[in-house]
């Protein structure tokens, strides 16, 4: 057990960190965070360490449909998928793999920008899927990555609808006002009226 990665990883770097996915006992998807523990003097003594079943996460993450069209997925600090629809890329693909695959080269620019711990949006193009857009934050501080990936006719078809309502309400307060207006000239014009009338006489 000591030539494993959740021993010799803190040990090495000193800190406590996540390791990347790996599979358990009976196939299960599982994570360590794994803490290096230390004496008073700084002498190393042991390290301490969780493993968490991952497969449930993933299979939440997989299901998750965003809009009608979109969907989230997570990668590892290497870009390793563990979670996504596309089952056959679990802990067997990565963003980057995947971009040689299928010619991608947005692919590689967005792998790039996850693994660095970015938050921020990229525009995509899949020759089956059109134009798609990717919204991605860290996880916390495993190093990990989050996407959540839709159609950007979809987004497009929201705000177009939002702008919709916007001028039928830019409208309607439109008439509003001059419904107002000749409310209140109607008021104001009749008594001027009367005046003139009078003075006439």
């Amino acid at each position: 057990w000591t030539v494993q990665e959740w021993y010799q990883l803190p040990l090495q770097m000193g800190r406590a960190l996540w390791t990347e996915p790996f599979f358990g006992e009976g196939g299960r998807l599982m994570v360590s965070h794994a803490v290096p523990v230390y004496d008073a003097n700084w002498r190393y003594l042991a390290t301490v360490c969780a493993s968490l079943e991952l497969h449930r996460l993933a299979g939440v993450f997989s299901e998750m449909r965003i809009g009608g069209n979109g969907y989230a997925f997570m990668v590892t600090g290497d870009a390793t998928f563990v979670s996504h629809p596309r089952r056959e890329l679990l802990m067997r693909e990565t963003l980057f793999s995947v971009a040689e695959m299928e010619d991608r080269p947005d692919l590689v620019n967005l792998g790039h920008r996850m693994i660095q711990g970015e938050t921020g949006t990229a525009s995509l193009f899949d020759p089956l899927r059109g134009r798609l857009i990717v919204f991605f934050r860290p996880v916390g501080k495993m190093g990990w990555s989050i996407g959540v990936l839709f159609p950007e006719e979809d987004a497009l078809a929201d705000i177009m609808r939002l702008r919709r309502v916007q001028a039928l309400l830019g409208l309607c307060g439109l008439i509003a006002l001059l419904a107002a207006g000749l409310f209140i000239s109607g008021r104001i014009n009749g008594p001027i009226r009367l005046l003139k009338d009078s003075a006439a006489r």
